[in-house]
C-alpha cells in the first residue's frame, strides 16, 4: 500500500506546535517566532511534506520550481575531484529528494577555485533557472555575483555577512563546543586545535567561516573550563586531508605538548591520522583525536573516528525548502536556518580518567 501522505496536523504535532503555526509558517506570515519557524521546517524537510496539489497554487511553500543548480564551491586546488567526497553527495541527495517530489530538475556544477564570477552569472542567467543552492564556502565575487541575479538564491553550508541571503548549515559552534567539552570530560586539558584561519590573517577568497566558527567553539570552550589558549596548540590548514596531515606534521615537529586533537573536520582529521600513523604516534593511546561531519570515511578510518555528527541529507532537502519559500516571497528578510548536531563516539578518543584509575588504584 503506498504511504499515507503526510498532512499539516502530522508537522504540527512533530514539531509541537500549533496548525495555525504550520500553516502560518507556509504562507511566510511574518509574526512567527525564528525558532518556532526553523522547528517547522525542519520537521517539513525530515517528513518529506508537499503540499496536496489543489493548495499547490496557494501555498506559497510549494512554487512552480522547475529549474534549479546545484552548485559547489570547490575548495581545495589540492585534489582533482570536488572536495568534500560524500558529504556534499549527501547534500546533494536532500536536494534531489525533495526536488523529484515537485518533477524539479536539479543540475549539477562545480564552481572551480579561478572561476569567472561575471562568466558564471551570465550563464546562469541564460539557463533561466528557477533558483539556486550555493554549496560550500565560494569565494565573495561568486556570492557578489549571483546576488545581484534576479534568481532565488540560498547557501548551504555557508554563509556570507556582506549581504542579505537565506541560509542553511549545520551548528558548527555549538558542534564543536559538544567536541571539546567531549575531551575535557574524559580529562583532557592539553587540547590542539587544526584547521581555521590564523590569527591576524586576512584571506578573502578563502573564507571558510564554518570552520572560523568551530575554531571560535574550540577557544570558548577552553576559556569557561579555566584553561588558557595556547597558540602553540593551533595549526592553522585549509579543510582537506592534505593540508590536514601537512598540519599534523608541524604540530609534531613543534614539540607542543599536547594529549588530543581537535580537527575542524573528518578530511583534517583524516590527514592528521596518516601523519601521526607514520610518525609511529598511536591513537587513541598516545593522542587522541576527534573530527567534525561525520563522512563516510570516519566509520571507515583506523581507529574508527570519533566526531560530530552532521545530517548532510537534513541540510540538502532543508534547503530546498527554503529555496522554494523564496521563490514565492522575495520581498521577505532573509534567515539563516542552523540545523542541530550530535556526537558519534568511536575509538579515536582515550579516557584518561579511566587510564589514571587504572594506574594509580585507590587503596
Amino acid at each position: 500500500m503506498p504511504d499515507t501522505p503526510t498532512t499539516l496536523r502530522d508537522i504540527a504535532r512533530h514539531s509541537g506546535v500549533s496548525i495555525g503555526t504550520v500553516s502560518r509558517v507556509l504562507h511566510h506570515h511574518p509574526d512567527v517566532r525564528k525558532d518556532l519557524r526553523q522547528r517547522v521546517l525542519e520537521t517539513v524537510a525530515a517528513l518529506n511534506y508537499v503540499a496536496p496539489i489543489k493548495q499547490q497554487g496557494e501555498l506559497a511553500s510549494v512554487p512552480s520550481l522547475r529549474q534549479v543548480a546545484f552548485l559547489l564551491a570547490q575548495t581545495s586546488a589540492v585534489e582533482n575531484a570536488p572536495d568534500g567526497g560524500p558529504f556534499w553527495a549527501d547534500i546533494l541527495h536532500g536536494v534531489e529528494s525533495q526536488a523529484r517530489r515537485i518533477g524539479c530538475q536539479v543540475h549539477f556544477r562545480v564552481i572551480v577555485l579561478d572561476e569567472d564570477a561575471d562568466l558564471l552569472a551570465h550563464q546562469l542567467q541564460v539557463a533561466r533557472l528557477d533558483g539556486i543552492l550555493l554549496v560550500g564556502a565560494a569565494n565573495p565575487a561568486i556570492i557578489a555575483a549571483l546576488h545581484d541575479l534576479d534568481c532565488p538564491l540560498v547557501l548551504v553550508d555557508h554563509m556570507d555577512s556582506s549581504h542579505a541571503l537565506d541560509a542553511v548549515l549545520a551548528d558548527n559552534f555549538g558542534g564543536m563546543a559538544l567536541a571539546v567539552r567531549y575531551l575535557l570530560d574524559r580529562g583532557h586539558r592539553h587540547i590542539a586545535f587544526l584547521g581555521g584561519t590564523a590569527p591576524g590573517s586576512h584571506t578573502p577568497t578563502r573564507a571558510f567561516q564554518t570552520v572560523d566558527q568551530r575554531l571560535a567553539a574550540y577557544r570558548h570552550t577552553l576559556l569557561s573550563a579555566g584553561l588558557a589558549i595556547d597558540p602553540a596548540l593551533h595549526i592553522s590548514c585549509e579543510p582537506n586531508a592534505k593540508d590536514g596531515e601537512m598540519a599534523m606534521q608541524r604540530l609534531i615537529a613543534s614539540g607542543a605538548d599536547c594529549t588530543a586533537i581537535a580537527c575542524a573536520n573528518d578530511k583534517t582529521a583524516i590527514g592528521a591520522l596518516k601523519a601521526l600513523h607514520t610518525a609511529g604516534i598511536r591513537v587513541p593511546d598516545e593522542v587522541s583525536l576527534i573530527g567534525f561531519d561525520d563522512g563516510e570515511f570516519a566509520a571507515l578510518a583506523i581507529p574508527g573516528l570519533t566526531t560530530v555528527h552532521v545530517d548532510a541529507q537534513a541540510l540538502g532537502s532543508t534547503a530546498f525548502h527554503v529555496l522554494q519559500g523564496r521563490a514565492q516571497a522575495s520581498g521577505q528578510l532573509s534567515s539563516t536556518i542552523t540545523l542541530g548536531v550530535t556526537l558519534t563516539e568511536r575509538a579515536s578518543v582515550r579516557d584518561l580518567n579511566a587510564a589514571n584509575s587504572e594506574e594509580y588504584p585507590c587503596p
